[in-house]
């Protein structure tokens, strides 16, 4: 960051972007010494670096117009020139009436070559030094050929005489206007012919320009239509050969992102093309007499589009049977699916033998999960199955983007309930039909043995494997809820708002409530024709059906959106495989913190602290494979021993006490130079004086590689609180809950009580963007060894995390009513 290469424009410049005032007549060193001296020069080198960086673009820039400018006019003054000498020939030597006889043009054609180089020399302009200038060059020289009469058979001659060793570099400039005319970028594709030449007025088309393209035997050819290719080219290799690489480089900047951001998702919001998707829907979808919900996949472009699809169908059910026949099992379970699929009418054989004009053969593999309990082998369509001309199914759809509301707030939801229950929707997408119109685009081949013909069957449902099927099916449920809401009001809210995906994660704060809300989830569904299975509650008389043989009490749990949860005990499970080794390398150790599942950060204290170890092992420089040193393979293997405890923590599932009377959210934010973070937690009372205080989310980040003061990680934590606070805020709908937003940096809540442009950039934007959130009247003190957020600083180890009843419950003083106050001082 050296100023000393600068001069005086550019000081100039780099002051100006440093918001410095620049004394009149100030010289090149009383700039530097503003400069040096500045605040913003000692604390903020990036600032400082990339004002620099802009200085010398600008005056860069500036100098090259100049030139630009220079030779422009230098051309237009050569045309003046030569204008002037043409009128002068003119005058001098008036046209001779005989030129048009035809025997003084044969005695023309054979003029000396060299006589009319240089007569055309004298009516053009010099050959240009830019490339952006030989466009009236070629004017120049066109207009001269034309007032010498130079006949064809000679201009290439001539032109090359003039361009002497610029040859062999020529470029030509076209204009951003004249460029829209010559984008074709499919010129290489046979098409339709729109013009047939007769072969001897070809030449006469043809321009002098001229662009040879590098590393090829292609050169482009102006014409009086524009430029043409000509030229060989290689012959192309029909088959095709995949290949998968996976880049360290591109590890590495992933797990870069893990310690610089770490999103907290916001409201979904309506794009173009949901709005697109959704006019489409609404004027396509109708049902059947049976109540069967009949979509049209959102298309982009005409079917007419895909190429021949059929061939690489066969040819990779082929690449299948190889598969198949070497494992029976495999087969079995293939071959049963599709007969399944079939069975349930949700394929159908096309027994047709025409081939219709335009349909699309989609490829098919299977995918096998040996600690499924049903469908262990799930046949899965693959729609991005390129056809011929390289263009597929997906390619022309639009998805839809999301409806339902994330992971994260269907969690926070979930744990609201006094009485709970979880369900899905079975076979969702194959629930719902696809418009009979369109099926010839959802075909697909098959043969229950290699040595039968394959057969052509047509897929009758939203196809998972289509881009547009997760927006087609979570649109027809929204659907159902509106036709339906007069039948099943409660049962329609849950449907637009306690879905994810097929997941239904729903309650109530009663026990018959709860009842009567599973009763008309049921009805709700089955006038569409689907049904609600695999239902798990914490209570036995919201689970399965009474006339089912069921233990309540002898329950291990079932899954919630990636989490266990111990229904019999009304609790959440964290479950982790840990797998001890005699050496560990770096990527061993990212793998081992991706098996850590836990969406809402329950456990983020120690998983903070794996990722303090992981950073440490970047700032290191190890390679992905390299082994760990032996101390950090004693503390990574003292880390994975102790991790398996995690195993052993129960975290309540309810949050609010029964009928809740007053809410409170409290957050809290902390920092150290390793870690930053935040946690949120809800109070609730109600009138039998009950009172309970649960963590409901957190999030923590490690600090940046390139360090900051403590100040200003505090800061960022507070800017990460209060974010994570609006998110919780929002999913739980508590905007008229009470907020108490809590840090343990008496200089932060100075920094949010003064107004943002007395403060330095990196400050004033963070301190900025709090208070567009919040008001700073929210924000209190908190003694730090009565803060959670403490225990991202430093990461806890698994088995200590048990003994934390601060993290789970909060510091004692907010189960109370009196809070901490301490004065703030904005100084």
């Amino acid at each position: 960051m050296s100023l000393n290469k600068l001069g005086k424009d550019e000081l100039k410049i780099v002051a100006e972007e440093l918001n410095l005032t620049v004394p009149e007549g100030a010289k090149i060193a009383g700039l530097k010494n503003l400069i040096v001296n500045s605040d913003v020069y000692k604390n903020d080198k990036e600032l400082v670096q990339s004002a620099i960086d802009y200085a010398l673009a600008e005056i860069k820039n500036k100098r090259l117009d100049s030139e630009t400018k220079l030779e422009f006019e230098r051309i237009k003054l050569a045309q003046l020139q030569k204008q002037l000498e043409l009128a002068n020939i003119q005058k001098n030597f008036p046209q001779n009436p005989d030129i048009q006889n035809p025997s003084v043009c044969e005695t023309a054609a054979n003029i000396n070559v060299e006589t009319l180089l240089k007569s055309v020399k004298t009516l053009t302009i010099p050959v240009p030094s830019r490339v952006e200038s030989y466009n009236l060059f070629f004017q120049s020289l066109e207009k001269a050929f034309k007032i010498k009469e130079v006949p064809e058979q000679f201009k290439g001659e001539i032109l090359l005489n003039i361009l002497g060793e610029t040859v062999n570099n020529l470029l030509v400039h076209v204009s951003e206007e004249e460029l829209n005319n010559y984008t074709d970028s499919k010129f290489n594709v046979p098409g339709k012919i729109d013009l047939l030449l007769v072969a001897n007025i070809f030449y006469e088309l043809l321009k002098p320009e001229r662009i040879k393209i590098k590393d090829s035997q292609l050169l482009l050819v102006n014409s009086v239509f524009g430029y043409i290719v000509t030229g060989n080219l290689d012959s192309i290799n029909e088959t095709k050969v995949h290949c998968g690489l996976i880049r360290d480089e591109d590890l590495n900047k992933n797990l870069e992102k893990f310690w610089k951001l770490e999103k907290i998702e916001e409201p979904i919001v309506k794009n173009k093309e949901r709005l697109i998707c959704e006019e489409h829907y609404a004027n396509t979808h109708f049902r059947t007499k049976e109540g069967k919900y009949v979509v049209s996949m959102p298309l982009k472009k005409e079917p007419s589009c895909l190429g021949n699809s059929k061939d690489i169908a066969l040819k990779r059910l082929g690449s299948l049977w190889n598969r198949l026949a070497r494992d029976d099992n495999y087969l079995n379970l293939y071959r049963e699916f599709l007969r399944d699929y079939e069975r349930l009418g949700h394929m159908k054989e096309v027994t047709n033998e025409t081939e219709p004009k335009i349909a699309y053969y989609a490829t098919h593999h299977g995918i096998y999960r040996q600690e499924k309990s049903t469908t262990k082998l799930r046949v899965v369509f693959n729609c991005s199955s390129l056809t011929d001309n390289g263009i597929s199914l997906n390619d022309i759809q639009y998805n839809g983007g999301v409806i339902q509301e994330d992971l994260y707030a269907q969690m926070f939801r979930f744990r609201t309930y006094t009485y709970a229950f979880t369900a899905d929707i079975k076979m969702m997408y194959r629930t719902i039909l696809i418009n009979p119109k369109q099926r010839n685009l959802q075909r697909i081949v098959w043969c229950e043995s290699e040595h039968e013909s394959p057969k052509i069957y047509e897929l009758s449902t939203v196809t998972y494997g289509t881009v547009s099927a997760p927006y087609l099916a979570q649109r027809t449920l929204t659907q159902l809820s509106m036709d339906e809401e007069a039948n099943f009001p409660i049962a329609a809210s849950v449907l637009r708002n306690n879905l994810y995906m097929d997941d239904v994660l729903c309650g109530a704060a009663t026990l018959e409530e709860a009842i009567v809300l599973r009763q008309q989830l049921k009805g709700i569904l089955k006038s569409a024709e689907m049904e609600l299975h695999k239902l798990c509650a914490n209570h036995e008389k919201l689970s399965p059906d009474p006339e089912q043989n069921y233990n309540f009490a002898t329950l291990t749990g079932t899954k919630t959106l990636g989490v266990s949860w111990k229904t019999n005990l009304d609790c959440f499970l964290i479950k982790v495989k840990v797998c001890l080794d005699s050496s560990y390398t770096k990527r061993d150790a990212l793998s081992n913190i991706a098996k850590i599942f836990d969406p809402v950060g329950l456990m983020a204290p120690v998983i903070s602290k794996a990722k303090i170890f992981l950073q440490r092992l970047w700032r290191s420089k190890l390679e992905w494979n390299d082994l760990l040193p032996a101390d950090e393979y004693r503390e990574w293997q003292q880390f994975l021993v102790s991790l398996e405890n995690i195993n052993n923590i129960e975290i309540p599932r309810r949050i609010l006490v029964a009928f809740p009377e007053v809410i409170e959210i409290h957050g809290f934010a902390d920092a150290s130079e390793w870690c930053y973070g935040a946690a949120v937690y809800c109070k609730s009372k109600n009138l039998k004086s009950e009172t309970l205080v649960r963590l409901i989310t957190s999030k923590s980040r490690v600090a940046l590689i390139k360090s900051l003061t403590i100040p200003k990680l505090e800061l960022c934590a507070a800017v990460l609180l209060a974010k994570l606070v609006k998110r919780v805020v929002a999913a739980l709908q508590l905007e008229t809950a009470e907020l108490y937003l809590w840090s343990d940096s008496m200089i932060v809540l100075a920094w949010l009580r003064k107004e943002p442009m007395d403060l330095k950039t990196f400050v004033q934007n963070r301190v900025a963007k709090i208070q567009e959130l919040y008001p700073n009247q929210l924000w209190r003190h908190v003694p730090s060894d009565q803060n959670p957020a403490d225990l991202f600083s430093r990461g806890v180890d698994p088995e200590k995390l048990l003994q934390q009843n601060l993290w789970f419950n909060g510091p004692t003083f907010v189960s109370g009513d009196d809070y901490p106050y301490r004065t703030i001082n904005c100084r």
